[in-house]
């Protein structure tokens, strides 16, 4: 998730080329970085890094107005959704750990363990946040919220 405490960059052109090698490096570098270029199908490396992908030719005024709120939306949403999860995780608001311990227990016992199981209150809207995000940024986002 994308957070007030660290800086953030727009990146043109990042589908190749100086765009790409700037945005790869700024991610590295601890920022969170929108990539934006026409063929938003060649940053798929950088979106596994953790930068977002945008559709914005820069030529078009109507497409970077367009690329600006969604990345305004974006932020709004994040924001939205980490201060759901912070007000959610309240004591006595969680799942019951009877829950979680068939679970465990389930897992424990099979043949064939899942890589992850689903299951407690806010399970299925974190694990749609994390496919829809990917695992670096739903990482982020979790870990943000230990700090």
């Amino acid at each position: 998730m994308f957070s007030r405490n660290k800086k953030t960059a727009l990146v043109t052109g990042a589908s190749s080329g100086m765009g790409k090698a700037i945005a790869k490096r700024l991610v590295e570098d601890g920022y969170q970085v929108y990539a934006a270029a026409r063929h938003v199908e060649r940053m798929d490396d950088l979106a596994q890094l953790g930068a977002r992908p945008v559709r914005m030719d820069i030529s078009s005024e109507a497409e970077v107005a367009t690329a600006i709120d969604t990345i305004l939306a974006y932020a709004r949403l994040t924001q939205g959704v980490a201060k759901s999860i912070r007000n959610a995780y309240t004591p006595g608001r969680g799942t019951d750990p009877n829950v979680i311990a068939r679970i465990v227990s389930k897992a424990v016992h099979a043949r064939k363990p899942a890589t992850r199981y689903v299951a407690g209150a806010y399970a299925r809207p974190m694990m749609l946040m994390r496919k829809w995000m990917g695992d670096r940024v739903f990482d982020r986002v979790i870990m943000s919220q230990m700090r």
